[in-house]
């Protein structure tokens, strides 16, 4: 049989027949009730025909199910029972309807002690009371280790604030030096800029002085054409000049000769006008 918590329906559930034991397992789905209340504890209480007061039932867990097996206990006497499911968290207590349980008679009556599922259900919360003290144990345990840790983890805090301190220096120091790098690579673009600029001057400079110099050039070959032009007219004047001496010095040998046949005319020949335009020419000795 299984029941859903979340329905809320009183069911009538059956046990079986006086002595059953171990034979008829009931299942209670609490996952509807763990997913809106959260993680909890499910407890039975159950209470069998002619029971004054309800006892636990010890349950098994598995995936959100809880299982109820009776046992010859739970079966011990005929009749109609009562039996209640409890599920608290943190403080929180939320309860089934009361079921109605049934155990039918059989010829052979229970041999189990009428009080057993008390002794079951105290064994079981002995046992859980150990578990939990052995972890409450563990847990001690586990804290000293964690207090241990938490100290090597606070002189590890010290080293590496130390180191954290000293990467904040390091990283003051490195904006500082990338500023100044960055300042410096300033300069450096100006004076590139300037060196670029002078070259620029430079260049302009050399072809100047270039044009400069094919002038100069054509001008020095303007100026050797001009000397030996004059060095040609300059010989070409000497040679006139010789030749003008040399002409004049022909014609006063002339003139010399000419004055002395002059003389000598004159000395032989007298040289009268006739009045009439003519001259006459007589020798000296007629």
């Amino acid at each position: 049989m299984r029941i859903d918590l979340e329905e809320n329906i009183r069911h009538r559930i059956i046990l079986g027949r006086v002595g059953d034991n171990d034979t008829t397992p009931i299942q209670f789905d609490a996952r509807a009730w763990e997913s809106e209340y959260g993680d909890g504890t499910l407890n039975l209480v159950a209470k069998r025909n002619g029971d004054a007061e309800p006892y636990p039932v010890l349950l098994e867990y598995e995936a959100g199910v809880y299982t109820w097996t009776p046992t010859d206990a739970d079966t011990a006497y005929a009749g109609s029972g009562e039996a209640q499911l409890i599920y608290t968290v943190d403080g929180k207590i939320k309860k089934t309807a009361i079921y109605s349980t049934e155990v039918f008679p059989s010829l052979i009556p229970s041999s189990a002690d009428p009080y057993q599922p008390y002794s079951d259900w105290l064994e079981q919360m002995i046992a859980e009371a150990t578990n939990a003290a052995q972890s409450a144990e563990n847990a001690s345990e586990s804290a000293r280790s964690a207090a241990e840790s938490a100290s090597d983890v606070s002189a590890l805090v010290e080293v590496a604030r130390g180191y954290a301190d000293s990467a904040s220096t390091s990283e003051a120091n490195a904006l500082t030096s990338e500023a100044n790098a960055s300042a410096s690579a300033d300069r450096a673009s100006s004076k590139a800029e300037d060196a670029r600029q002078s070259a620029l001057s430079a260049q302009a400079s050399a072809s100047g002085a270039s044009q400069s110099a094919q002038f100069a050039q054509s001008s020095a070959t303007t100026a050797s054409n001009s000397a030996t032009r004059a060095g040609d007219r300059a010989t070409r004047a000497e040679t006139a000049q010789g030749l003008a001496e040399t002409a004049a010095a022909t014609a006063t040998s002339a003139a010399d000769r000419a004055e002395s046949a002059a003389e000598a005319a004159e000395s032989v020949f007298t040289f009268t006008d006739s009045g009439e335009g003519n001259i006459i020419i007589a020798r000296g000795n007629d």
